[in-house]
């Protein structure tokens, strides 16, 4: 009797185990698919190739299009960690496209929004200095002070002082007694960013023809970081800022003879081929071709397949060009084609060849070239520049030479 009980009981149990699990199967609501989490792999995704595009578009200066990105971002995707990004692009494309009003929101709410991220300073510091490039340089000095007084000590608010101190040239800002190089230097003595800001400074001043203040900075860093890399490098420099110097000054000889002794103390350095060619490059622009064709090929013979030889090769070529000298124009080109096809940077290189013939009226030879580039480097973001600058250079080859130049100069602008 007991045995056919427990038979009992174990067949109740199994209709009532049958029951729940016919109950979960068939009766559970099932998750509703159609919404997904917001930090879901898709919507980032969505989120993160938008954030690419405004980015990508930002190179192209398509500023209108970098809107349009980060606010979709921000509308559709306002929970992820891409708003941040999202929110620094959109503030720099307003500020680089003049659109004040909309760059001043645009930076308070990036800052409201974000008061706590890690990048915060960083981005601060992006839109300062690109506040300083438009010209805006009352707001570029208070977003520069607010990196220094919100994040003190960092790499940030290093590189805000040195922008303050590249303010404190112009006229139109009071100066700041603290904006010296000796007192970045002071406060910021052993910090691994400091030689890098020292000679963003020193870049900065040679742009500007402040030749004499860029050779100050350059020694600065050679002393203050002594027995390290960069002092070799700065030493070098701080040579050919005089070297330029005297150039510009048209004090050729004495160019000339300074540029033989820097070859002479640094020939084995692997920085030297690079100051070679920016020496080169100002002996062109000051019509001093020969001595530019001499530099170029040194660098050439000297550090083939590098870098630094295939913008030889350029300079070779423009002032091979300027010489009259056809024959070595072409080598040159042809080179850079076929020696230097994998290298980053080498469509650009050509494409200011192009311009340069355009600049000649060779519209041809430009035509050549400017095919050339969508030949072999279709993905290079200079070929999206490619078409614009095909039909402005063939308006002006076929009869219409007024147009087609006035179109390469506002496309070469923009470039």
């Amino acid at each position: 009797m007991a045995k056919v009980i427990l038979r009992g009981g174990k067949v109740a149990v199994g209709v009532v185990i049958a029951l729940i699990i016919f109950g979960v199967v068939f009766f559970h609501p099932k998750p509703d698919m159609s919404v997904q989490a917001e930090d879901s792999p898709p919507t980032l995704q969505a989120a993160a190739d938008l954030v690419e595009q405004a980015e990508g578009y930002m190179n192209q200066k398509n500023y209108a299009q970098v809107e349009q990105a980060c606010l979709e971002v921000l509308e559709q995707h306002s929970g992820t960690e891409y708003a941040f990004p999202a929110r620094k692009w959109l503030a720099i494309s307003y500020v680089v496209s003049g659109k004040w009003p909309q760059a001043e929101a645009a930076v308070e709410q990036l800052i409201a929004d974000s008061g706590n991220h890690k990048h915060l300073n960083s981005a601060l510091h992006q839109i300062a200095s690109r506040y300083a490039k438009r010209g805006q340089l009352q707001q570029a000095k208070e977003l520069y002070e607010q990196v220094i007084a919100d994040f003190p000590g960092t790499g940030p608010a290093l590189r805000a002082k040195a922008g303050l101190i590249e303010l404190s040239k112009s006229p139109h800002i009071s100066a700041d007694p603290n904006a010296t190089v000796g007192s970045l230097v002071a406060d910021y003595d052993g910090h691994r960013a400091l030689p890098k800001a020292l000679n963003s400074m020193a870049l900065m001043c040679e742009k500007k023809g402040r030749y004499q203040e860029a050779k100050d900075v350059y020694i600065r860093i050679a002393q203050s970081q002594a027995g390290s890399p960069y002092a070799d490098q700065a030493w070098i420099d701080a040579a050919k800022a005089n070297i330029l110097a005297l150039v510009d000054s048209r004090d050729y000889a004495a160019a000339q003879t300074k540029t033989n002794k820097l070859i002479t103390d640094f020939g084995s350095q692997s920085s030297l081929p690079h100051a070679l060619n920016e020496i080169a490059e100002k002996c062109y622009k000051k019509r001093q071709y020969q001595e530019a064709r001499s530099l170029s090929e040194h660098v050439s013979i000297y550090w083939p397949g590098s870098s630094d030889e295939m913008l030889a090769q350029k300079n070779l070529a423009l002032s091979a060009l300027a010489l009259g000298d056809e024959l070595a124009a072409d080598t040159a080109i042809a080179k850079l084609f076929n020696d230097f096809y994998g290298h980053e940077g080498v469509a650009t290189v050509v494409f200011k060849l192009a311009n340069k013939y355009c600049d000649l009226q060779r519209y041809d030879k430009a035509m050549e070239l400017y095919q050339g580039i969508l030949d072999n480097w279709p993905e290079d973001a200079v070929a999206a520049w490619i078409p614009a600058a095909m039909e402005a250079s063939q308006i002006a080859w076929v009869g219409d030479p007024g147009t087609g130049q006035a179109d390469i100069a506002s496309l070469l602008s923009d470039h």
